[in-house]
């Protein structure tokens, strides 16, 4: 999901992992056929800013309070707020290595085989040098490495490019055309 800074990319993906947690079509077009655990990992939102915002989308939407505590408590909902450390960072060669961080977000996707993990915003959490193909195509690679031995749909936020303002496709995006290349599926 690319769009320009403050275009409302962590809106929509809590709106549609609330969406895959509760089981309750947010987006009619983009309705859950189960319901599902969702893992949010962002890197640009405080835990406060997080709630008031899921506190927002339920209101709007109708859904109690109690019916989002309970997803976040039975783990349904896991959100992981401005983890201490990238998922992912460059060695000496620029290849992105794991951190300590991502190996335990991994462990709970795998221990916990949600439908949605969702990465706000790509350029946070994995720093490498992201104009880069050969390194874009590595961190794709631990990505796509993750959606298969977990089973869940992995969606990325990300800004778009200096080139990218007007740009309407999977060039909008910032940074190497092999990290939009990877995904099955580019909306702006």
């Amino acid at each position: 999901l690319t769009g320009d800074s403050a275009a409302g990319k962590t809106w929509a993906t809590l709106t549609f992992g609330l969406s895959v947690a509760l089981g309750r079509p947010l987006w009619p077009s983009m309705a859950p056929t189960e319901k599902r655990p969702v893992v949010l990992i962002t890197y640009e939102d405080s835990p406060a800013l997080i709630g008031q915002r899921l506190r927002a989308i339920a209101a709007e939407h109708g859904i109690p309070w109690r019916d989002v505590a309970k997803a976040e408590s039975s783990g349904m909902l896991s959100i992981f707020c401005t983890p201490e450390q990238p998922l992912l960072v460059a060695d000496g060669t620029g290849r992105p290595q794991p951190t300590s961080a991502w190996r335990q977000i991994k462990r709970h996707v795998l221990a916990l085989r949600p439908g949605l993990v969702v990465v706000d915003p790509l350029a946070a959490a994995m720093q490498y040098p992201e104009n880069d193909n050969g390194s874009a195509s590595l961190a794709a690679a631990y990505l796509r490495n993750l959606a298969t031995r977990s089973g869940a749909a992995v969606m990325l936020t990300a800004h778009t490019g200096k080139g990218g303002a007007g740009e309407a496709g999977q060039h909008a995006m910032r940074g190497a055309s092999s990290m939009t290349g990877a995904c099955r599926w580019h909306a702006r």
